[in-house]
């Protein structure tokens, strides 16, 4: 005997994360590079969002500062003035402590970034 089965419509949501335990997974300073890296994937996927016209698409939540602080360090000043603008759409998030440090530094730097990148 032949029994269909009923189709379900599934809806999965999949949520990305990456931990902040530097030192107890690996080296602290290859776990500063891999978080300093996936600051610089998650633009990468914004920038290629954006290109095909992806609205609300991909987020990030930076679980600590110590990782963006680390990214600000590495980064060119595209890559810097890229992460204020995603953070200001709101499609990388930070912690409440990084909000605030990295609002004030916006606040003090981003006419700096943003004539070094005219330059």
């Amino acid at each position: 005997m032949n029994v269909e089965r009923p189709v379900r419509d599934w809806t999965v949501l999949v949520v990305n994360h990456s931990h902040t335990d530097i030192g107890f997974t690996a080296e602290q300073n290859i776990i500063k590079a891999h978080h300093v890296n996936y600051i610089r994937q998650v633009l990468k996927i914004l920038s290629q969002e954006e290109a095909v016209g992806i609205e609300d698409g991909y987020e990030w939540n930076c679980e600590t500062f110590r990782s963006v602080e680390e990214f600000l360090n590495k980064a060119s000043l595209e890559e810097i003035n890229n992460l204020y603008i995603s953070q200001f759409f709101r499609e990388i998030g930070f912690s409440t402590p990084g909000k605030r440090i990295l609002y004030t530094m916006t606040n003090q730097n981003l006419g700096t970034i943003l004539v070094g990148l005219l330059d």
